[in-house]
């Protein structure tokens, strides 16, 4: 063993020279090219590590050029966004951007009282639970974990959200208040 991580390594690649190896690594959203020096004097635990380039939008795959001076990926951008559908008296319709960016926002639910939406936000392994008005404007934050939480749904009432969560490395269900508190 070379090198242990908590979340996804992809790809592992010798460097031409035999001296390190490459590979890519899920932070995010989006993945990271690291590159270990492997020397036979230092012990697995021993070895180094570089971040060489971050925010990548990948297939979790990429080749090296045999004289280490090109890297080719296949881009494979993956995020979407909230947007809402107003339909008026007269069946006209216009949609409007709630959100904009490149995270991966899932599963939206609406409001009882139809004036917010629940979402969550993020790619497996983490992800977390998010309220916006649906007249736009800022998302709030409701769970804050290191963990996968995906939005559930809606009290009856408007004043609790259900989620699922491996939070501690378990699946549960959770709640939390609409407005964040507890």
């Amino acid at each position: 063993q070379i090198l242990s991580e908590p979340g996804g390594i992809y790809s592992a690649r010798w460097a031409p020279g035999g001296d390190s190896i490459y590979y890519l690594r899920q932070l995010n959203q989006t993945d990271s090219l690291f590159r270990i020096n492997v020397r036979p004097r230092l012990a697995p635990n021993g070895a180094e590590t570089a971040s060489l380039l971050t925010g990548l939008e990948t297939d979790q795959s990429f080749a090296i050029s045999s004289d280490g001076k090109r890297l080719v990926y296949a881009r494979s951008p993956y995020h979407s966004n909230l947007s809402v559908l107003d339909i008026d008296a007269g069946s006209r319709w216009w949609t409007k951007e709630l959100t904009r960016g490149t995270s991966l926002i899932e599963r939206p639910h609406v409001s009882p009282h139809g004036q917010s939406v629940l979402f969550n936000m993020g790619h497996e392994p983490t992800a977390n639970v998010y309220t916006m008005p649906l007249a736009g404007g800022s998302p709030k934050q409701l769970t804050f974990f290191d963990s996968f939480n995906v939005a559930g749904g809606w009290s009856g009432d408007g004043n609790s959200i259900a989620f699922a969560s491996t939070q501690g490395g378990k699946a549960r269900v959770w709640t939390v208040t609409a407005d964040g508190t507890g």
